[in-house]
């Protein structure tokens, strides 16, 4: 056959075969969504219906045994629930009006009617550890008068206050009280301080670390939002970086004569990514515990491959609930744990 011939045959075959395809027809349908939006939630608090907060609190001519209060409210007024947490820190201290009494109790000389002192020793302004404080949320105690919480001991330390759901509200008191002992050194000794209310969504990493080196420990409820709950169970954590572990714990409302362990929790379960065992504590029969420790941990916490890197959890649990060579956890008995209320770190500077 002559090629020409054969070549016009392919070139009439390909043109009738697409042809032939615009002949076929398709059913179709097409919905369309328009002026869609994207639209960030919000978290916002207002206190005693100030927002930005303005209020400024003056507690005037405390004398030993005096308590005075700071209240206020803290309404959620933003379109999400949010979780809070308090915040306390000590701004300074001084000796503010210096009295004959101050002065001489204190071995220095008062020149007189009205001074001035000559200190012959260090004026003594440490007001901050003779200042019983108590704190109550609601209907719920966290820090009870008994239990002897200093500002020394909170400053600069983030407390858990809850969950606050949209449109409520919640009742913040707050009492402070100079010790019965507090003597004539502390007359007119002044301190000031910083308030701060802090709230953020459900399920965030919280506040950032204490600036000095505190950790408030409570109990959580268990559920989805895994929020705080004030019932007395709580536990607080003093620690310095260094060779050693240097800590001082205490802790209330725990299981009576139980031993407890106090772990540094590296996720995810169980806890050995790679978690440690920082010490053990046995509570007394009114399941309260305090005890101080200096311990070798030869690691920084934390340390990868935790999943909450470059921030810790520290957990106290039940030592019959965990492997304390293992570095995990056995079972899941919620209910009976104290869980960080903000996440640290620690430089072991011997390694």
């Amino acid at each position: 056959m002559n090629t020409k011939i054969l070549a016009s045959l392919i070139v009439i075959g390909l043109v009738a075969s697409t042809i032939g395809l615009g002949t076929y027809a398709y059913f179709s349908d097409i919905e369309t969504s328009t002026g869609n939006t994207f639209t960030a939630g919000t978290i916002d608090i207002a206190i005693d219906e100030q927002n930005p907060w303005v209020g400024r609190y003056s507690l005037e001519d405390m004398k030993p045994s005096t308590w005075k209060y700071i209240e206020f409210d803290i309404k959620n007024v933003g379109g999400n629930p949010v979780v809070l947490w308090k915040h306390l820190r000590v701004m300074g201290t001084d000796t503010g009006k210096v009295t004959e009494p101050e002065c001489t109790d204190q071995g220095g000389l008062y020149a007189s009617p009205e001074g001035p002192c000559a200190w012959n020793n260090p004026d003594k302004n440490d007001i901050d550890t003779k200042i019983d404080y108590d704190l109550i949320v609601g209907d719920k105690i966290i820090f009870a008068p008994e239990e002897h919480i200093k500002i020394s001991d909170i400053n600069s330390m983030w407390m858990p206050l809850g969950t606050l759901a949209q449109g409520d509200t919640i009742h913040v008191k707050q009492s402070y009280h100079l010790e019965s002992d507090a003597g004539n050194e502390y007359q007119g000794d002044v301190m000031t301080f910083d308030i701060e209310i802090y709230g953020e969504q459900l399920l965030g990493p919280g506040p950032s670390e204490s600036t000095e080196n505190k950790l408030f420990l409570d109990n959580k409820d268990g559920d989805p939002n895994w929020n705080f709950i004030a019932d007395g169970m709580w536990g607080l954590l003093k620690y310095g970086d260094g060779a050693t572990f240097k800590y001082t714990f205490e802790g209330h409302g725990l299981m009576a004569t139980t031993e407890y362990c106090l772990i540094y929790y590296a996720d995810p379960w169980p806890g050995n990514n790679p978690g440690k065992l920082i010490d053990a504590m046995t509570t007394n029969g009114s399941g309260n515990v305090n005890k101080a420790g200096d311990v070798e941990l030869n690691m920084d916490i934390p340390a990868l491959p935790d999943a909450n890197y470059p921030v810790a959890k520290i957990w106290l649990v039940p030592c019959a609930d965990y492997d304390k060579t293992g570095y995990k956890m056995k079972v899941w008995n919620w209910a009976n744990y104290l869980f960080e209320a903000n996440k640290i770190t620690y430089d072991d500077t011997g390694v």
